[in-house]
């Protein structure tokens, strides 16, 4: 059930925004972050589904400090006009599967990299974890070490 009234997020619309303002910014990370922690995913329109999947579980837990990093425009447009906390990771990867093991898989893992260390470079703590991955408890509101981490 859709929650009523205007989300917390990165915009109201996408229609007429520069995409270049969600650019990977200390300003923009500083807007989500709780006590120099985020948390943070990424896809592209492809995974569309699984990032709202993802972003909606950690909502329904209260957690509003995250990022996901969109891959591609398409990507970035649909989680601006859904409210997502987002930013832009880049603009040439495209919009489909990147295809297990391909070069384009490794492209986009080199990517992943890149940000992760962006944001430690901002003294920022970090909690990657890819989208496909749901969260059923907060870990007392995302804050860090406070983590039991079950693997199944």
């Amino acid at each position: 059930k859709k929650k009523k009234g205007k989300k917390k997020g990165a915009g109201s619309g996408s229609k007429g925004v520069d995409l270049s303002e969600y650019a990977l910014t200390r300003e923009l990370v500083d807007r989500y972050a709780k006590d120099d922690f985020i948390a943070v995913s990424f896809g592209n329109l492809a995974y569309l589904g699984f990032i709202e999947n993802w972003v909606k579980h950690l909502q329904d837990l209260g957690v509003e400090n995250y990022l996901v990093g969109a891959m591609d425009d398409d990507c970035l447009r649909a989680l601006i006009e859904s409210g997502t906390n987002v930013f832009s990771m880049s603009h040439s990867f495209p919009g489909q599967d990147f295809g297990w093991g391909s070069k384009l898989f490794y492209k986009m893992a080199r990517a992943k990299i890149r940000l992760i260390r962006q944001l430690l470079e901002m003294n920022m703590n970090v909690m990657v974890s890819d989208v496909d991955t749901v969260f059923v408890t907060h870990g007392q509101r995302m804050h860090w070490g406070s983590f039991t981490f079950r693997i199944i």
